[in-house]
């Protein structure tokens, strides 16, 4: 490996290392939250019981769901579960490759933040599903009947809803991360016919005296003759 792969390597390596602590620690308080809220329900309440926050409108109910957020996939309990856990390793590969490839830097900002709550709702219902082949739920919206949820799913819902305005009001952002490789070839085409054409135009500009310089003077030449015949 010759000098120049070697600092190229070193320099992909520190940028993945910084990527990594970036992302990593903001994650990992997420996943610690939603993780405590679930510990203190599942040790402080019997499942299908509630506390009542608000009469009629919200309350606390403990559930241990085996399906996917919202109830979903009540239809096909055991199929269901390998297909969610299959798509969850491969949802969580997906947000670290993109985790490693949107830079650290300010103008990435939102979609750094929609990154890191799809991550971390992600990996704490799978944590769930792994330990306990089922997910806490508690958070339940009576008035309505809204299915019972918990906080990784309000990462998820969150991360989904500014993904959307991103995707719509932000696609600059898109834009830079992700260039159209057909539009960038044309705009380097042009940039360096341009750089061709301005240098082209700088050579017809040169100062004539210039190259008059390297010329050899006649009345020199003609000195040095007579010079030579007169010896």
């Amino acid at each position: 490996m010759s000098e120049k792969q070697k600092e190229s390597s070193s320099k992909q390596t520190k940028y993945y290392i910084k990527s990594l602590l970036y992302y990593l620690p903001i994650s990992a308080i997420l996943i610690f939250v939603d993780q405590l809220t679930k510990y203190l329900v599942s040790s402080n309440m019997e499942e299908h019981t509630s506390i009542v926050v608000w009469d009629g409108v919200f309350e606390i109910y403990f559930l241990r769901n085996p399906f996917a957020s919202f109830n979903f996939g009540q239809s096909f309990p055991q199929v269901f579960y390998g297909i969610v856990i299959t798509f969850s390793i491969i949802f969580i590969a997906v947000l670290i490759y993109f985790m490693l490839r949107v830079p650290p830097a300010k103008e990435f900002r939102l979609l750094q933040v929609i990154l890191i709550l799809f991550f971390a709702g992600t990996i704490g219902n799978f944590i769930d599903r792994v330990l306990y082949h089922s997910v806490i739920d508690f958070f339940y919206f009576k008035a309505i009947n809204f299915p019972v949820f918990n906080v990784a799913d309000i990462f998820v819902v969150v991360g989904a809803a500014l993904f959307i305005f991103a995707f719509f009001f932000k696609n600059k952002m898109f834009e830079k991360l992700f260039p159209d490789k057909k539009k960038k070839g044309e705009e380097e085409a042009a940039a360096a016919a341009a750089k061709t054409e301005e240098a082209d135009s700088a050579g017809d500009n040169a100062d004539p005296a210039d190259s008059a310089d390297g010329k050899a003077d006649p009345t020199d030449d003609a000195t040095d003759k007579a010079d030579k015949e007169e010896n």
